[in-house]
């Protein structure tokens, strides 16, 4: 066996050697060491390190608080826009009622000769006059 397939069998066997590996393992100083430092690899990998942990542990704290400080802005930003969507709404109705009590005399001139209008019929006779008034008021 030679170096290369030693390093290869020692990735692959996973800490257990077969026996031409371990003969080559006892006459090579290079395979040795490289099997040395692939066994501190692995104690590493398979140990949990405090300072490793500990620093999961802030990071997850940190993303927490991030998270919390999110919802935190996006339940504030909802709030203002449902309460401007209201103050829309009600902007928009006073305004209409505003416009409905300031018209001028000569567009209030216009509406009537427009009822007057509607309410005759082809032949000049006026009829229902009571609810054809009452259509005009609730359109006005």
């Amino acid at each position: 066996m030679n170096c290369e397939q030693f390093m290869e069998t020692a990735l692959k066997a996973g800490g257990t050697l077969p026996d031409e590996a371990l003969r080559h393992l006892a006459t090579c100083p290079s395979c040795r060491q490289y099997s040395q430092i692939l066994t501190l690899v692995e104690t590493a990998r398979s140990t949990p390190s405090a300072e490793i942990d500990e620093g999961c542990l802030q990071a997850g704290r940190r993303q927490m608080r991030l998270r919390a400080r999110m919802v935190k802005w996006r339940r504030t930003l909802l709030g203002l826009a449902a309460a401007l969507t209201v103050c829309a709404g009600v902007l928009t109705v006073l305004r209409t009622t505003a416009d409905n009590r300031n018209r001028n005399p000569e567009t209030m001139a216009e509406a009537d000769d427009d009822l007057l209008d509607f309410v005759m019929t082809t032949d000049g006779a006026i009829e229902n006059v009571e609810l054809d008034m009452l259509c005009m008021a609730d359109y006005y």
